[in-house]
């Protein structure tokens, strides 16, 4: 975890986390910028204006701490939301930037999205908000939309993914993958096609159960854009996540067996999750509603 003096501003923007630990590392590392993809003209005055944001697009946060950050350089607070029979817990950072700068909100946005305690987080021009539901993005997309800020999932030590192939569009893709290991019964789904492999069983009940496919394919405009899409759905614990991937595409597939076939075909990475080990859940194979 990188621990600037820049770092020891952001992590006392919330109470549960303390000053233990923040003078180990080098004093002079480079600061960490904001990430290029959060919408930097989206920015808020206070930690109220976040709750209030929140509030108005539907999600009742109830207010359960509010702070300062010494010298007027911010606010932060904690409030929870009720979703789906759960509890929500945000945490939620302002910074003064006429007090801190880009760079000291660049490296706490860092540092709390940085193993071996990565967060999912959304953030914008001054501020981010932790979604603490076990990290993972289905409500901090809730989040973003309501704030206007971007999710930012936790990061991940990947394997070396290779650049090539690309592809023009989904189609381009699906054809491709339609000749490593099958892709039939195409149909759109929101990021992109859904079909069948050869490996799909008639006879399954699972795959009765889940609309006759699967795999998931997702065609990106840039490899910068895929990575974040590959950091995103492996941040969503209840999704199986046997992914192919290189270039500007990802393929999600039902059956690990069916994954590796294509992924030897396609000259792509096979990703599995964290290769330190960390372990990433899934539901059973035959929950319902679950791609793919």
């Amino acid at each position: 975890m990188r621990r600037t003096a820049r770092l020891a501003v952001g992590l006392l923007l919330v109470s549960v986390l303390t000053a233990c630990g923040l003078d180990d590392g080098p004093a002079d590392s480079p600061p960490v910028p904001i990430p290029s993809n959060v919408p930097r003209d989206v920015r808020y005055v206070s930690a109220d204006e976040v709750v209030a944001a929140l509030v108005t697009a539907g999600l009742d946060c109830k207010v359960q701490y509010r702070g300062e950050l010494p010298r007027n350089g911010g606010s932060n607070a904690r409030c929870t939301f009720e979703d789906d029979g759960r509890t929500i817990e945000n945490e939620i950072s302002v910074y003064n930037t006429e007090v801190i700068g880009a760079d000291d909100i660049g490296d706490a946005i860092f540092s709390r999205r940085d193993p071996p305690f990565p967060q999912t987080l959304v953030a914008g021009g001054n501020w981010f908000v932790r979604v603490v539901v076990g990290d993972t993005t289905r409500y901090a997309r809730k989040v973003a939309e309501a704030t206007r800020g971007r999710v930012l999932p936790p990061l991940r030590k990947l394997p070396e993914i290779p650049v090539k192939p690309q592809y023009t569009d989904l189609e381009a893709l699906a054809a491709a993958v339609d000749r490593a290991v099958g892709c039939t019964g195409r149909k759109k789904v929101d990021d992109g096609i859904a079909c069948r492999s050869r490996a799909w069983k008639t006879d399954d009940p699972c795959d009765a159960h889940r609309d006759d496919y699967d795999i998931r394919l997702v065609h990106y405009r840039t490899a910068a854009d895929r990575e974040y899409g590959l950091l995103m759905k492996l941040a969503e614990e209840d999704i199986p996540y046997r992914i192919a991937t290189a270039g500007n595409w990802i393929v999600q597939f039902r059956y690990t067996e069916t994954r590796d076939e294509a992924a030897r075909a396609l000259g792509a990475a096979a990703v599995n999750g964290v290769e330190s080990g960390a372990p990433v859940a899934v539901k059973p194979p035959c929950d319902p509603d679950r791609l793919p």
